[in-house]
């Protein structure tokens, strides 16, 4: 069976159910009569370090998400414009027009990369 991003989103979602489990179990004993006040600083560090890597997990996975929607496959369109740069770069880049049509190509991906890239920064925090 192979290992698909649904496995890891999963699994993610079991890990933070899990951490979050842990969590509640430390408040719970944090509440208990009678405990010493060196009990209850041991009880509140390991929550805060619990709690520290629940955000942690929780913006992973909300990235995850966000990437898995934004970062896609190249769509047809992309794809021939890929092939005919690619044929223009094995000719003899000679004239302006062959020049131009190669920088147009690599100035429009690095622009929608950067797009994606500020789609993922805006999901991820919100």
């Amino acid at each position: 069976m192979a290992f698909t991003p649904d496995n890891a989103q999963a699994n993610m979602e079991k890990l933070i159910e899990g951490l979050q489990e842990k969590f509640d179990q430390l408040f719970k004993l944090r509440q208990t009569p009678g405990l010493s006040f060196h009990d209850k600083g041991e009880i509140d560090f390991e929550m805060a370090k619990l709690n520290q890597e629940l955000l942690h997990r929780r913006l992973t996975a909300a990235f995850d998400t966000a990437s898995a929607t934004i970062i896609r496959e190249p769509t047809p369109a992309e794809i021939s414009k890929l092939q005919g740069t690619l044929e223009l770069m094995g000719k003899d880049i000679n004239s302006i027009a062959t020049i131009t049509a190669v920088i147009k190509f690599v100035e429009d991906v690095m622009t929608e990369n950067a797009q994606r890239f500020g789609d993922i920064l805006k999901t991820v925090s919100t």
